[in-house]
């Protein structure tokens, strides 16, 4: 197969495999987030966890990294910062 129609081959995202995709990445990020939070809890012990909506409108630097902010669910760090806060002895 010549290169051309190898990318197309590679990259044409039909329905089932786009939502995969999309499925996957939702969760590595939600496990990295999670990841994140628990090393936080455990070795810095913060009494009071602060978040900030943080918004992602407008250019960003690169095709991926739009990309990847398209996929991520706006609401995964509130979720897992109101779910192992308390836990790790912290409030939100």
């Amino acid at each position: 197969m010549r290169s051309k129609p190898r990318r197309i081959h590679k990259h044409n995202l039909g329905k089932k495999k786009r939502l995969s995709r999309l499925f996957k990445a939702e969760t590595e990020i939600g496990r990295r987030v999670g990841l994140s939070l628990r090393q936080l809890l455990k070795l810095q012990r913060p009494s009071v966890i602060v978040s900030e909506s943080l918004d992602f409108r407008g250019k960003a630097l690169s095709k991926e990294l739009s990309r990847r902010l398209l996929q991520m669910r706006s609401c995964v760090l509130q979720e897992r910062i109101q779910l192992l806060a308390p836990g790790g002895g912290s409030r939100r």
